[in-house]
């Protein structure tokens, strides 16, 4: 799933589109509208998960094209494998507020946990800025929100974020902050309590959209950090064993693979990632293609499918 504008930016209306990839990760179907255009809102941020009971649940964001203003967080589900989905619910407002990140299904006392992560300002004048998550314990049909990773004013750039988690207790948080690099952040106790943000000593300023996830070899759970470096237009992933990332992930510095073509000169970011058992790795990447204007501007976008193989990178280091 993946929104369709003609815009990077909510200054332009999007809808939710999705299309089926079959189990030779090569052949799809048409593209097909999930929640459908609508004047003046922004439908976008589509974050999907798969649950043990097979029902497919996406969170999205509604947002007014014009921006600067409240913000519905909604979720949706399909019982029958993508065919027709539920009425929207929101179960949130925040202003400028943003859905961000895969949903996580964890293993919890309530059988699985989903939790999928947002950010936005606490306050209406834009001065209390928290970065955090919401979590569901009935299959996505009523969401909560836990403990947030960050609370700060809006000097603090930090935004996107994605949450892996090795247990119900442990998790490990990559988190974007504009200008200045990826921040890393730790909780052992359920997201009770988070640890303070610490930048990766190896992130550049340029470098956004993380996906994090927890990858197993030889016998031993390691953390796969995917992002965006704008500064040299790449998609790039990162890995190290989680046992060695409990202040930091600074120890990423030491693996690194680049999965982008050559050609990817406007890279977006905002990849997501499938994990197979065989240790391939199927994920989206964006190019866009920008007109006169910049950022702010129309343009056209690459929604490219790419397969990789971080089990083959993580078992040769």
């Amino acid at each position: 799933m993946y929104r369709r504008a003609s815009g990077h930016v909510v200054s332009f209306p999007g809808e939710i589109c999705a299309l089926f990839v079959e189990p030779d990760y090569a052949s799809r179907s048409d593209e097909f509208v999930v929640v459908e255009h609508t004047d003046g809102i922004d439908h976008r941020d589509p974050n999907l998960c798969v649950t043990p009971t097979g029902r497919i649940v996406c969170t999205y964001t509604d947002a007014d094209s014009a921006g600067g203003t409240l913000a519905e967080l909604k979720a949706i589900y399909s019982d029958d494998g993508g065919s027709t989905w539920s009425a929207p619910v929101t179960f949130s407002s925040k202003f400028d507020a943003r859905m961000y990140g895969a949903i996580k299904c964890v293993k919890h006392a309530a059988g699985c946990r989903l939790i999928s992560s947002a950010y936005y300002f606490d306050t209406d004048d834009g001065t209390k800025k928290r970065v955090g998550y919401f979590y569901s314990d009935d299959d996505g049909l009523s969401w909560v929100e836990g403990t947030p990773v960050w609370t700060g004013t809006d000097a603090s750039e930090l935004s996107e974020m994605e949450i892996a988690w090795l247990s119900a207790d442990i998790g490990f948080a990559a988190i974007r902050n504009s200008g200045v690099g990826l921040h890393w952040s730790v909780t052992a106790d359920g997201g009770d309590n988070w640890s303070a943000p610490v930048r990766a000593s190896w992130s550049r300023p340029a470098d956004v959209a993380p996906s994090l996830d927890v990858i197993w070899s030889k016998g031993e759970p390691h953390l796969l950090l995917g992002y965006c470096d704008r500064q040299a237009d790449q998609t790039i992933w990162r890995w190290a064993k989680a046992t060695s990332l409990s202040t930091s992930a600074d120890p990423m510095e030491a693996n690194a693979a680049v999965a982008s073509p050559s050609d990817m000169v406007g890279a977006s970011g905002y990849q997501r990632t499938v994990m197979y058992p065989d240790g391939n790795m199927l994920f989206v990447e964006f190019k866009e293609y920008e007109s006169v204007g910049g950022i702010s501007a129309q343009m056209g976008t690459d929604v490219r499918l790419v397969l990789a193989n971080p089990g083959g990178w993580i078992s040769g280091t």
